[in-house]
């Protein structure tokens, strides 16, 4: 099926190693010209929140996620302009799994594969643009223009994966969050994957779960690697077309749990939601 939808890629042009089609320039301008008013008003949060700071001595709760919920607008603006909305299933358990949970029990872990950078807006619209949430993203996103601020605005949490301090640090942080009660967002296999097979997982995300006793809300997402292949800059053609899926599982609980079956079922589950090119190789030793 992935060679067939492929062959809708009509015109190409490189730069810099990258490819660009002309529904990618239209996606392009759109997500561009949207970007200027995102960062302006990522600007106006800050702003806001140090004058209610320093000059009205507000103790300003940024845990209360304004800058996470400009970022999912941000998103859903432009997947909706492009026709690039994914098909979300399951999207009625995320409400359902946070009515559930009561005051003082803390977060939910989010947990979703990768295998293109429409994966962050993808999965904000499968948790829904109102919720309040922090991704765990690599650090070295901090140096693209717009997304860093969008990245500190949200308050989320960033990681260099080289370092043992930085990843401490996130491990902290991350905890500190969920233990206030604020969800987290992550994309374990680290970086997304070329292929789009899913590759082995990192802990670090399922260590903070495990030690707040928070359940994993794992995500199966399929086909955006063939909706902006990882050697096109911008989409190749509208998502209507393949179409995207966004599958919301059951949340994996993790109170008194094994790290090691906790991870495996977690790859596993998220396994039965993607297309079949899509599946690790390994997935069906996990059934």
């Amino acid at each position: 099926m992935e060679g067939m939808l492929r062959m809708k890629i009509y015109y190409k042009w490189d730069n810099s190693g990258l490819k660009l089609n002309l529904f990618g320039a239209y996606y392009g301008f759109v997500a561009i010209s949207l970007g200027l008013v995102w960062y302006l008003a990522l600007k106006s949060i800050l702003i806001l929140t140090l004058l209610m700071k320093k000059v009205f001595r507000l103790d300003v709760d940024t845990s209360k996620g304004w800058g996470v919920r400009v970022n999912a607008i941000w998103g859903w603006l432009v997947l909706r302009l492009t026709g690039c909305w994914p098909v979300i299933t399951g999207k009625g358990r995320v409400r359902k799994i946070l009515k559930g949970r009561g005051k003082g029990e803390g977060g939910v872990m989010y947990v979703a594969n990768h295998c293109s950078w429409l994966d962050i807006p993808t999965v904000a619209m499968a948790i829904g643009i109102r919720k309040n949430y922090k991704i765990i993203a690599k650090s070295s996103l901090l140096k693209v223009p717009i997304l860093s601020s969008a990245i500190r605005t949200g308050s989320n949490i960033t990681v260099d994966r080289s370092s043992r301090r930085s990843q401490l640090t996130t491990y902290k942080k991350g905890v500190a969050w969920l233990k206030e009660g604020v969800s987290l967002c992550t994309f374990p296999e680290g970086t997304r994957s070329r292929t789009g097979e899913m590759g082995e997982f990192k802990r670090g995300a399922f260590k903070m779960a495990l030690t707040t006793g928070s359940p994993i809300v794992p995500i199966s997402i399929s086909y955006t690697n063939v909706l902006n292949p990882p050697d096109f800059v911008f989409p190749v053609l509208p998502g209507r077309l393949i179409p995207v899926r966004a599958h919301v599982h059951d949340p994996v609980e993790t109170e008194g749990r094994n790290e090691k079956d906790v991870v495996e079922e977690v790859r596993r589950i998220i396994n039965t939601g993607l297309s079949e090119e899509q599946k690790s190789k390994d997935w069906r030793d996990l059934l």
